[in-house]
């Protein structure tokens, strides 16, 4: 990984430069709060999820200062821990990962010096060509149907795998009776005492005939949740079209905000930000990325188990699922509809665009802090992008939604994914299977892209093609659609949040930790860190060239500016800060 080999070479060039004796602290450009940064990090192993040397204080390395669950009995020093390991988390943020080997290679784009950045995005055009290599030679359906089960299987284990089905123990907890349809309001468990709240919109059986067909509606990234008027409207529109369709909290939105206050909001952070959405998201992802998971498997898993929900009502009829949602929704609707096969047919909407070319052109949103369930470790190198999400499904219908002036999902490379897809469902008979409708407006569930999602579901659900018009819909307020007694799951006695499920894992990765520095030799140990995270050994690395300029004194330390240029043709930018007192002669190198 390439931060690694980075931390490697610079803490080496340090030492010698300096001749500095003491500790050596080396303090990234991307780390927040730099005093939190511990001087430990650069005596030990490197960090790698799953791996012997992962510290028990790792997995709530991003939980806020000051900021404590409620109902949980826990020492507060537990959440002070927060280290950030960049050596884990820099490559995963925009999916790529490379081994060593890759690593070595990197001279070829190295007439120059070239910085980080330049560097991932080469890897990515790589990527991207092998990519489209594949997808051209994959012709006959059993190249087809061998491609869907092996990029399954690497998605779910990218994402940290499943949990074991539990009792969902559902419960309605209350009744909304509009025009047309009805509401009711569900608490169920997707992991024991982990609660998610739902609302099941139901057609008026006098005018449908029971069973329905269900449809499950993730949210987008609404902070308000299922109570966005969108979704809501998006969810009436299916129950007046003899539909019934569950919408789902996800984390950190609605009712089910991880990390609440004394006062039983959320939480918030330096910046006096609320930790919900998509901030909410990430800072699950930190920490569930050093346990080898993602934010997305816990979405993903709710999700699911809304599904089981849908299908154990004897209203609605097993084997007519389907699934849409907006934006953070078609986030999880694409996966969703790669990964569950009860889900008859799809439309994922304002989410379909080339991730590939976002990373190679530096699109909109790319490079600012984007949400931890986007990024899934490594994907461009295992070959998942967008295209890929809907070519898992084929031949199962598949109807993208789109927004022409959408700042997240370019609508050019929206039409190219999708050309992508129709070819490969034609590939096996099925081209008619997979479509995009276009909307002239802006990112959102926009009334004609709700109206066209609806009648996709009416055509492949109910057999009826006709077309959908949305009435003026009532919608619930807040406090009609709030499924818990305090509007907030982790006001429940007994909840879990997910910092609290991640802990329970680390706990369990700490017993086979303890079994394997026993039981096994540390070298091999080391070995097995090495293998994972593609370091090389220290006395492997060759010296970076090294270059120092300007200086800048201080009244107790002296600024040195600094480059290294690794063998790869990657050149970093640093600041040495050297004390003057030659009893301590501890450093700090700032590396951008």
């Amino acid at each position: 990984m390439a931060s690694v080999g980075t931390r490697a070479f610079s803490l080496s060039s340090l030492q010698q430069s300096a001749k500095v004796k003491g500790p050596i602290v080396i303090i990234h450009s991307y780390c927040p709060k730099v005093p939190t940064v511990r001087k430990s990090l650069l005596s030990e192993s490197p960090y790698c999820p799953k791996v012997p040397t992962v510290r028990k204080s790792l997995c709530n390395s991003m939980m806020p200062e000051g900021h404590f669950p409620l109902n949980q009995d826990r020492s507060r020093r537990m959440y002070k821990k927060r280290l950030l390991t960049m050596a884990c988390i820099i490559p995963m943020m925009i999916g790529i990962s490379f081994s060593a080997a890759e690593l070595s290679r990197g001279g070829e784009v190295a007439g120059r010096g070239v910085t980080m950045k330049e560097f991932l995005r080469h890897r990515a055009q790589k990527a991207y060509a092998q990519w489209k290599r594949e997808y051209n030679a994959r012709i006959t359906p059993e190249q087809i149907a061998a491609y869907q089960k092996r990029l399954r299987a690497t998605f779910v284990q990218r994402i940290g795998g499943f949990p074991d089905r539990t009792p969902l123990n559902a419960c309605i907890t209350g009744t909304v009776q509009r025009q047309g349809f009805r509401v009711e309001k569900i608490l169920f468990k997707s992991q024991p005492r982990h609660y998610v709240t739902a609302a099941l919109f139901l057609p008026d059986a006098v005018q449908h005939e029971p069973p329905y067909p269900g449809v499950l509606v993730p949210c987008g990234h609404a902070v308000n949740g299922k109570a966005s008027v969108p979704y809501q409207k998006a969810c009436a529109l299916l129950a007046l079209n003899g539909i019934a369709a569950l919408i789902v909290d996800p984390i950190d939105q609605g009712e089910r905000v991880q990390l609440l206050a004394r006062d039983g909001h959320a939480q918030r952070d330096s910046k006096g930000r609320p930790l919900v959405t998509g901030l909410g998201h990430t800072m699950v992802g930190i920490g569930s990325i050093l346990l080898g998971r993602n934010t997305a498997r816990f979405e993903i898993w709710d999700c699911m188990c809304g599904i089981d929900y849908l299908q154990s009502r004897p209203e609605i009829d097993p084997n007519r699922i389907g699934c849409m949602g907006n934006s953070g929704g078609g986030t999880q609707t694409g996966y969703l509809m790669a990964l569950d096969d009860r889900i008859a047919a799809a439309s994922p909407s304002c989410f379909v665009t080339n991730y590939f070319e976002r990373i190679i052109d530096g699109a909109p949103h790319v490079g600012r802090s984007a949400d931890a369930e986007y990024q899934v470790f490594g994907q461009l190198v295992w070959g998942m992008g967008h295209a890929d999400l809907l070519m898992m499904r084929a031949s199962s219908p598949v109807l993208i939604c789109a927004a022409t002036e959408d700042v997240c999902a370019d609508i050019n490379r929206t039409w190219a994914t999708f050309r992508r897809a129709k070819r490969l469902y034609g590939r096996i008979g099925y081209a008619e299977r997979v479509d995009l409708i276009e909307y002239d407006g802006r990112h959102g569930y926009s009334q004609p892209l709700r109206e066209g999602a609806a009648r996709w579901m009416s055509r492949w659900l109910r057999g009826v093609d006709q077309p959908v018009t949305e009435p003026a819909i009532k919608v619930l307020s807040g406090k009609e659609i709030q499924c818990t007694p305090d509007g907030q799951t982790m006001l429940l006695n007994d909840a879990k949040s997910v910092y609290d499920l991640n802990q329970d894992y680390e706990r369990e990765l700490a017993k086979s930790r303890e079994r394997n520095w026993v039981e096994r030799e540390r070298d091999e140990q080391l070995s097995q860190v090495r293998d994972i995270t593609g370091i090389r050994k220290l006395e492997e690395l060759p010296m970076p060239k090294q270059q120092e300029s300007d200086s800048i004194e201080r009244p107790d330390y002296t600024i040195t500016e600094m480059t290294f240029a690794r063998e790869d043709g990657i050149v970093l930018k640093a600041k040495r800060f050297t004390p003057k007192k030659t009893a301590t002669r501890e450093a700090v190198l700032y590396v951008h």
